[in-house]
C-alpha cells in the first residue's frame, strides 16, 4: 500500500493505492483510516479471488487536523490477513510544523 501523501493540509483527501497479487483465496479488501482518538473511517472492497483487479485505488476524503494511521487489510478465505500500514499527517491552519519521522 502506499498513499499519495503523508503530509497534506486540512481540509485534506490522499488516495489509499492497493496491490492484491491474483489468488483465489482474497475476498475480502478493507481500507481504513483513523487516529489515536478514534476519529475515522473504513471502507470495505469485495475481492473476487484470482479474477479481482490486481490495483485498487480508494480516496479518502474531508480529513481534519491529526495523525492518522491507514492500513489496508486483505482477508481470505482460509482465514488469513495480510495487513500493511502507512502513517498520514493532517496539518490543520495554525498547526506546528511535522518533522519527526519524515
Amino acid at each position: 500500500m502506499t498513499l499519495s501523501a503523508h503530509v497534506v493540509p486540512e481540509p485534506a483527501q490522499v488516495v489509499a493505492r492497493v496491490r492484491v497479487e491474483p489468488d483465489p483465496r482474497s475476498r475480502e479488501l478493507w481500507i481504513e483510516w483513523w487516529t489515536p482518538d478514534g476519529v475515522g473511517g473504513s471502507h470495505l472492497i469485495t475481492l473476487e479471488g484470482d479474477r479481482a483487479a490486481t490495483r485498487h485505488d480508494y480516496p479518502i476524503k474531508r480529513l481534519e487536523s491529526g495523525e492518522y494511521v491507514v492500513r489496508a487489510l486483505l482477508a481470505r478465505d482460509d482465514g488469513s490477513r495480510v495487513k500493511r500500514e502507512a502513517r498520514l499527517i493532517v496539518v490543520g491552519k495554525g498547526s506546528p510544523p511535522v518533522f519527526a519521522g519524515f
